[in-house]
């Protein structure tokens, strides 16, 4: 294919019997470009190089190149795809490469070349003209810019191993913490069975609830280890079967839980304890079948959530303070309340006692 339409030397009157005007003319417009003009006679040898690409090429005499095959001048390895492009042009088409070559004195540099047969009115090619131009540094950004983005996705791989080897290990450490707490919850219950003292039951039942708590985030982890963040409507439906199962209270307690709501896993512990806690004192102060407790989870707005706890019951003594007359139970609560960077509160209602907590999720809203 002709990417340059081939140059008659009697429409063009640019080389031999070129006079006045017209030379004059030829020699201003090789001046004028950096490029390294050659022209070769139909054989492919160099009889002609302009002066900008004699600088180009660091070549001081042309006499010594001249008549020398323009194939022979280039490295062994690209001999022949320079000895291709001489043979399009013998052939009246016009052929580009780019190739290494460098120069007299030896400097590296990269060219990109463009071939075009030179024709007489008859249509025969007499001469054949080659104009490369000096792409080196073009190439060599090119090239770091290649060298750099393998570096980078090499690091990107090996951190991203990293990441997956960090995430194995945490899921295996919350695997096995869940394990173990799970264990230590299934002994307490056992040592409770040789109990006889009431308030040494329910404080190793209580104490029990609480590890199964921090045990069930754990397994929550374990379902969400790329971004550490724990269901936390699934996480409490978890911990209310788990209470009413021990407690023997299946029908008194109801849940409306908010779907998908997630909580950061650094926060999702205290919010456990907290629903537990509150559920036992629930159950543990109105201890007629009758009295249901109710357990919501609702968002508010798009990064924050409350947790309500509410009882049928008796309902709060006036004057009730939570620091001052709450027990082990709801001094956990208060604390826990607090690392939620929020704050429990309780009042007693038309539909019965209300603790309630809003708090952050630590999960940031959704793109």
């Amino acid at each position: 294919m002709n990417l340059i339409p081939p140059i008659n030397i009697q429409d063009a009157e640019v080389f031999e019997d070129i006079r006045g005007t017209a030379q004059a003319f030829t020699i201003s417009l090789l001046a004028g470009t950096d490029d390294c003009v050659k022209v070769l006679d139909a054989d492919g040898n160099l009889t002609f190089m302009s002066c900008n690409g004699m600088r180009a090429m660091e070549i001081d005499d042309f006499e010594a190149l001249r008549g020398a095959p323009w194939p022979n001048l280039w490295p062994e390895e690209n001999r022949a795809l320079v000895a291709k492009a001489v043979e399009e042009a013998r052939n009246g088409n016009s052929a580009e490469f780019e190739a290494t070559c460098p120069t007299a004195k030896g400097a590296h540099r990269v060219w990109a070349v463009t071939v075009i047969p030179v024709m007489n009115d008859s249509g025969t090619v007499e001469r054949i003209m080659a104009s490369s131009r000096d792409i080196t540094e073009r190439v060599t950004l090119a090239e770091d810019l290649h060298r750099k983005k393998d570096e980078a996705e090499k690091r990107l791989a090996e951190v991203e191993a990293l990441l997956a080897e960090r995430d194995h290990l945490i899921a295996e450490m919350d695997h096995r913490v869940k394990n173990s707490l799970s264990l230590v919850s299934t002994m307490m219950r056992m040592q409770q069975r040789d109990l006889q003292d009431e308030a040494a039951v329910s404080a190793l039942d209580a104490a029990a609830m609480r590890v199964m708590a921090v045990a069930r985030v754990h397994e929550g982890l374990q379902e969400r280890k790329q971004d550490r963040t724990v269901d936390a409507s699934d996480y409490v439906r978890k911990l209310m079967d788990d209470l009413c199962s021990v407690m023997g209270n299946d029908n008194r307690v109801s849940l409306s839980l908010a779907p998908g709501l997630m909580v950061a896993g650094a926060k999702a512990s205290h919010l456990g304890l907290i629903a537990v806690e509150l559920v036992q004192n629930a159950i543990k102060h109105n201890p007629d079948r009758e009295v249901l407790v109710s357990v919501s989870l609702d968002r508010v707005g798009e990064e924050e959530a409350t947790l309500s706890v509410t009882d049928a019951g008796a309902g709060l003594p006036d004057g009730f303070d939570l620091m001052r007359d709450g027990g082990l139970g709801l001094t956990v609560c208060v604390s826990g309340a607090s690392m939620l960077g929020g704050e429990l509160t309780a009042e007693n209602r038309d539909d019965g006692t209300c603790f309630s907590v809003r708090f952050d999720t630590g999960v940031g809203a959704p793109a």
